[in-house]
């Protein structure tokens, strides 16, 4: 997953990145500990933050549950780069215990 086209971001029931997989790096330029702690909603393009922030809710019943999104997400040096996108809600898992968002880089 280091030089993958996937990232995977684990993210708390707030949208806190809690883990990344090291392609974010090489995908949007950030290093794993610079996004710890972050809120996924910061990295969005504004105009598409509203659309995402939907996604990043903690309801059981959640029929938003892993449907595909395409927003851009903010590179380290500023650009944007568009992506599709996976939100998939493990809260409830005793082993898991987060959100998981999936991310593809579009060309």
């Amino acid at each position: 997953l280091g030089q993958s086209d996937l990232a995977i971001f684990a993210l708390d029931l707030h949208g806190d990145i809690t883990y990344c997989t090291p392609s974010v790096s090489v995908i949007f330029g950030y290093s794993s500990n610079e996004l710890l702690g972050t809120n996924i909603i910061h990295l969005v393009h504004p105009d598409e933050q509203g659309s995402l922030a939907q996604f990043i809710i903690y309801e059981p019943d959640n029929s938003l549950d892993g449907q595909k999104i395409h927003c851009r997400l903010i590179c380290v040096n500023g650009s944007a780069l568009a992506i599709e996108l996976q939100v998939f809600n493990n809260l409830a898992d005793p082993f898991l215990n987060c959100l998981t968002l999936y991310c593809w880089r579009i060309d």
